[in-house]
């Protein structure tokens, strides 16, 4: 039987790829995967760098950011994009993001929880440079200073920030205030799969094969789900209230040069938001990060 390993972080997209393993669905197409469930962004990233994953769920920056730096991957499949799921929280006396220039914030530390923030401050006239950024590898501890009061405000991605609501943090900013701009995808290490592309094309069948069965029972996937995560069902299922999830056929637009909805319009802003930054070089071509043959590969309905 083929194998794969993935990783994936704390993200309510992503739980769909241990649902699919959970339920058996990637042994029913040909091959075994393990994951590497509830790592950080960041430690993905290193994994497949050294070669330790095959693949992993990534958003599009930290993919771009990647490839740029020397570790070919492929994107192959668009898992998700942000429709609220990442977010900035405030304590009470705050009412508007613009507001956060002089607060202390703290931000869940990832490379795509760092990224959104940096994108949110241009698009809520947010001043970081006179803001006080303080990072955090867990979120218990962010929300420990946000209870002290160390920090007045928060960056994070659901469920944490689904959780942190229901403690009585106030929204101020979220990425439904800049649409697609946070997008997931599914990347593999390009050497990976060129020469496993059966295992690839595996892999996302069982992605849809998961996504079925939420549809066909939705409460059982959620309570599943919800306990990966280790939140309630509730939170989780408002957490994926929080995220657009292609279809099949949505995802073969994204991946067409000839449609209005292809990825490349929105990974080019991404892109042109690193190339101002001077972290990617002015001729630099987006185009061999996607691949849409494995995709393409698929017959489903």
């Amino acid at each position: 039987m083929l194998r794969a390993k993935l990783g994936t972080g704390k993200w309510t997209g992503y739980e769909f790829l241990n649902l699919a393993k959970e339920l058996g669905y990637f042994e029913r197409r040909g091959v075994e995967v393990s994951i590497c469930d509830g790592i950080e962004e960041n430690e993905s990233v290193e994994k497949l760098k050294a070669g330790e994953l095959d693949g992993a769920g990534l958003s599009l920056d930290v993919a771009i950011n990647l490839n740029y730096a020397g570790t070919p991957v492929k994107a192959v499949l668009i898992l998700d994009y942000s429709l609220g799921g990442d977010k900035i929280l405030a304590r009470l006396g705050f009412n508007e993001a613009s507001e956060l220039s002089e607060a202390k914030i703290g931000v869940l530390k990832s490379y795509s929880n760092m990224y959104f923030l940096a994108r949110a401050a241009l698009e809520a006239d947010i001043d970081l440079k006179k803001a006080e950024i303080s990072y955090y590898e867990k979120f218990e501890d962010l929300k420990a200073a946000l209870k002290a009061g160390k920090i007045d405000a928060a960056a994070v991605n659901d469920p944490y920030g689904a959780r942190l609501e229901t403690l009585g943090y106030k929204e101020l900013f979220s990425s439904r205030d800049m649409p697609g701009a946070i997008i997931d995808a599914l990347v593999f290490r390009k050497e990976f799969a060129e020469r496993n592309s059966s295992a690839v094309e595996g892999i996302i069948s069982a992605w849809f094969d998961a996504l079925n069965y939420k549809k066909r029972n939705k409460k059982k996937a959620i309570e599943r789900m919800a306990a990966m995560e280790g939140v309630e069902p509730s939170e989780f299922e408002k957490s994926l209230d929080s995220i657009k999830i292609p279809s099949f056929k949505e995802n073969l637009a994204f991946f067409d040069l000839e449609s209005a909805e292809d990825v490349f319009k929105t990974s080019d802003i991404a892109a042109d938001f690193f190339k101002k930054k001077g972290k990617l070089p002015r001729d630099y071509d987006l185009r061999e990060l996607f691949d849409a043959k494995y995709l393409n590969n698929l017959k489903r309905d």
